[in-house]
């Protein structure tokens, strides 16, 4: 008798694993491309420098020790900004699952303050904060506040009937209820509003560093604009990207760890 899981198996695309050696044939032949089109003198390197001049410059800001001090006040910013908009959005997402007058409380000043560049209101925090770490964190925070409580509410409000019916038939507090039902059940939309959120907050901690700080690696990124110094420049955004498919990557296997009964393939 075939099973679920082999029906799924069969059903599932299959990855012979070709896709990602010509993905990285592509990204090599780019990228050889590149470095010759510079060498031979076609592009010039102070628009945008050789691959290995990127890779030369990356290698001095290690050695010299200005990277690690700017990466890690960068990484302190962004860590605080998920934690504290993604605590806050999960907490008031499943307040509005306990009631229904809170949710419809708060949904309309949500989806107003939503679509507002949060950027546009970082000098308003230094107003009213002051200058200093906190109008960034809150910054960061609000961010990674709306994509974790919009997509969370909507799991929630998708959450089956059944779910509440048979949650109501036991005598089960509103904190058990939330722990082993609802919660569960909306951890896709959470991961997914987490993606979301912590692209966001190193989007807006590069942003506030080149508006209002002296370290991190947006100060950094506006100090070499500022210089022309393309490659180190480039050195800085390269790291970015390679920061951002680590939490991508990291945020996936928790996923995982969380959610083994959805097939993750």
């Amino acid at each position: 008798m075939t099973t679920e899981r082999e029906v799924r198996y069969r059903l599932a695309p299959r990855d012979s694993g070709f896709a990602r050696w010509w993905a990285l044939a592509g990204v090599l032949l780019l990228l050889g491309l590149w470095e010759w089109s510079v060498r031979q003198g076609w592009i010039s390197p102070v628009y945008l420098p050789a691959p290995s001049q990127i890779a030369s410059a990356l290698a001095a800001l290690v050695q010299n020790g200005t990277l690690g001090p700017a990466l890690a006040a960068s990484a302190l910013r962004w860590l605080v900004g998920v934690i504290a908009g993604g605590l806050a959005a999960l907490l008031l997402a499943l307040a509005g699952e306990l009631s229904l007058t809170f949710r419809r409380l708060i949904e309309p000043y949500i989806y107003f303050f939503y679509p507002l560049p949060k950027i546009a209101i970082l000098p308003l925090f230094v107003l009213w904060l002051g200058i200093g770490e906190l109008p960034k964190y809150v910054l960061i925070a609000l961010g990674v506040f709306f994509p974790v409580f919009i997509n969370t509410m909507a799991g929630l409000v998708r959450l089956p009937r059944l779910y509440r019916e048979v949650a109501a038939m036991y005598p089960v507090s509103r904190g058990r209820y939330l722990r082993t039902v609802a919660l569960p059940a909306v951890l896709p939309e959470l991961f997914a509003g987490l993606q979301l959120g912590c692209g966001t907050a190193l989007v807006l901690v590069v942003a506030a560093e080149m508006i209002a700080a002296q370290t991190g690696i947006g100060a950094l990124i506006l100090h070499f604009g500022d210089l022309m110094l393309t490659a180190p420049l480039l050195a800085c955004i390269f790291v970015l990207c390679v920061a951002g498919l680590i939490v991508q990557a990291l945020l996936a296997q928790w996923q995982r760890y969380m959610t083994p009964w959805r097939d993750h393939r």
